[in-house]
């Protein structure tokens, strides 16, 4: 009778125990299960929070970027205002022939010599006329210089020449006496390029004098 009531003692302690140890695995499994889910909260959280703030930065970048955009505009608006307001600026007449026009007006300028009259008289072609290239060079003016008092109605070798006459007349008039006799054979080829023009002999000469005094007017500055 001893030995049956051990015996099940023992099987009782042993059935204790096996109870015990399952709840204590139950425990440690709902333990760690606790923790997962815990850390499985803390990560779903920190997720939630990284998506929202990554949002936040992205409106924020849309707002720098629409902000930009209107500064931008703003930017473009005022340039065209500005440029509006210097086209639409009222020129003056004194501006009107600037430097920056398209198409600038011949500066009048005196004409100057410094050589001699026989540096004129060396630059004189075989039929006693002078070309635009030696009438500019003699002066010191452009081409287009000596070119802007020319009449309409006489021809660029006929005005270069009167001019070239005139250059000895105003500036080396006390050598006249030398210098005469080349003057009257330009005289005569002015008037063959007047005569080539349909006048006749004396109208030509007439007309002849009649440029050269205007050139002459030219190079003095009258």
């Amino acid at each position: 009778g001893i030995n049956a009531e051990y015996g099940k003692e023992k099987s009782k302690a042993k059935k204790d125990k096996k109870v015990k140890k399952e709840k204590k695995e139950e425990k440690e499994k709902e333990k760690v299960e606790e923790v997962f889910f815990s850390k499985s909260i803390s990560k779903s959280e920190s997720q939630i929070e990284s998506c929202l703030s990554l949002d936040m930065n992205n409106n924020e970048l849309d707002e720098d970027e629409e902000a930009q955009k209107s500064m931008e505009a703003e930017g473009e608006m005022e340039a065209d205002e500005e440029e509006k307001e210097e086209i639409c600026l009222p020129v003056s007449s004194s501006e009107s022939y600037s430097s920056t026009s398209l198409k600038e007006p011949v500066q009048q300028a005196k004409p100057r010599v410094s050589g001699g009259y026989e540096t004129i008289v060396s630059k004189q072609q075989f039929n006693g006329g002078w070309d635009l290239k030696n009438a500019a060079q003699l002066s010191s003016l452009t081409p287009q210089q000596v070119n802007q008092n020319k009449p309409q109605d006489v021809s660029e070798g006929a005005w270069t020449t009167a001019f070239v006459i005139a250059l000895l007349e105003v500036f080396f008039a006390s050598s006249k006496s030398i210098w005469g006799m080349v003057a009257k054979k330009a005289k005569t080829f002015i008037t063959k390029e007047l005569t080539q023009q349909g006048l006749d002999a004396k109208s030509a000469s007439l007309k002849a004098d009649n440029v050269i005094k205007q050139a002459i007017d030219f190079v003095s500055g009258h």
